[in-house]
């Protein structure tokens, strides 16, 4: 509907696979050293209209080693920082703001490591025909 928040995870995870060619994910595969590196997306703040209309993003980058993960996450912070404009699905970003950059997270397994950093969107729907 037109009044609907756009989904700010299906944005980012359609922007993540054309524009940084990394896997994206919003729940982490079981077989995840198979799957590295790995871009996760969520959405936090709740459902709260204020993170709704303006989401508050973690996007975590998992590889195999810290330099690469952290490498991921440089590569995330920069690009994202250029994602203002049209957006697939059905999006338009109008502000992209980096609230906390690239920073190791812990991850209980030692052969995965975990670099990660947060982002708020203004997003608006939008028909591109």
């Amino acid at each position: 509907m037109a009044g609907d928040p756009v989904d700010a995870e299906a944005v980012l995870a359609q922007w993540a696979r054309a524009v940084l060619d990394v896997r994206p994910c919003t729940d982490l595969p079981a077989a995840l050293t198979d799957s590295l590196p790995l871009l996760q997306i969520v959405a936090i703040g709740g459902p709260a209209e204020r993170f709704r209309r303006r989401p508050r993003i973690d996007l975590d980058c998992y590889a195999g080693t810290y330099a690469d993960a952290r490498d991921l996450a440089l590569r995330v912070e920069d690009e994202v920082q250029r994602l203002r404009g049209r957006a697939d699905p059905g999006a338009v970003v109008q502000m992209v703001r980096v609230d906390s950059g690239p920073a190791r997270r812990p991850y209980e397994n030692p052969g995965v490591h975990r670099v990660g950093l947060t982002i708020s969107l203004r997003l608006h729907r939008a028909s591109f025909a």
